[in-house]
């Protein structure tokens, strides 16, 4: 099902996403005392992310995995955007840290990251547009000159730690 759904989009997708900030990756190499092997799951173009995964198959795999003393998990999602006041109001275990995650977009650059999306994907191929004309429109308005330049803040939430071997 992901494959069918992201292979379309990996392009959009890749340029309208923002990316993970480098210190991130330093912060989990603090973590562990082995920095020889890494294993990025679910990553690719970004889109086969831990949502779409079958957590009961998963987990075991990790265990075994991550066997070697000193390994870690981190699992990372971002949930919400921010832009300002007018734009925003247009239509596990322990406590995850949370994060600021921002990317530099136009008003196309925000068009891209909605039709990004893979619930509008699968609308779409039920013959159901989630982003018709009016929407966007209303969109526009609120966002001002198309040219302009925002910045989003992604709300980004992290959780990392030994796994319990």
């Amino acid at each position: 099902m992901a494959d069918h759904l992201f292979n379309k989009q990996a392009a959009i997708y890749s340029e309208a996403r923002p990316r993970y900030p480098s210190e991130w990756f330093s912060m989990l190499a603090a973590l562990t005392p082995q920095h020889s092997v890494a294993w990025d799951v679910g990553t690719g173009n970004g889109q086969a992310a831990i949502g779409w995964f079958d957590l009961d198959r998963f987990y075991p795999i990790v265990k075994r995995v991550l066997r070697k003393p000193g390994g870690i998990i981190a699992v990372w999602c971002y949930g919400s955007m921010e832009f300002s006041p007018e734009i925003d109001g247009v239509g596990c275990e322990g406590q995850p840290l949370e994060l600021d995650m921002r990317k530099e977009m136009s008003f196309q650059g925000l068009l891209k990251f909605l039709r990004s999306l893979p619930v509008v994907h699968i609308a779409k191929e039920q013959g159901v547009d989630l982003l018709p004309e009016e929407l966007l429109k209303e969109f526009e308005r609120a966002w001002g000159e198309p040219e302009m330049v925002r910045t989003a803040i992604y709300k980004t939430y992290m959780l990392a730690g030994k796994v319990k071997l």
